[in-house]
């Protein structure tokens, strides 16, 4: 008996703790998920035009944090990142990639990393960790 009583003051604890809360709808839900699904899907694009057109380049590891997201299990990262291309001058970029949990410590703050750049926009780069 004593085990059910403490199920239902649970269940009022949590109902007052999301009073005023509104739960999103299970089409909410769908319309966030199909986003994220297109969001990756543009990113997988985007790598593999970068993989077959862009310029080799490297890129210094400025900052980095977690942006919250997971894909299968792998964090996307922010990295802010100094690319330069054909030994030219250093630009800054801010990029989010999405990185093998096990890759994390080959790109951490002030580590050099080679890095695709797509030719006709230098903002697009592609990190090359697995």
């Amino acid at each position: 008996m004593g085990f059910f009583k403490e199920l239902k003051d649970l269940k009022k604890n949590a109902d007052e703790l999301t009073k005023g809360q509104k739960r999103p709808s299970l089409m909410d839900g769908m319309k966030q998920a199909n986003q994220a699904m297109e969001d990756l899907q543009g990113q997988q694009q985007s790598a593999q035009h970068l993989m077959t057109s862009g310029v080799d380049a490297t890129a210094t590891v400025q900052s980095l944090m977690s942006t919250g997201k997971t894909v299968n299990m792998m964090p996307e990262i922010q990295f802010v990142l100094d690319v330069s291309v054909g030994g030219g001058a250093p630009y800054s970029v801010t990029h989010s990639q999405v990185v093998s949990p096990v890759s994390i410590p080959m790109v951490q703050m002030g580590m050099t990393v080679p890095v695709k750049v797509d030719p006709a926009d230098q903002q697009q780069v592609y990190l090359l960790v697995q």
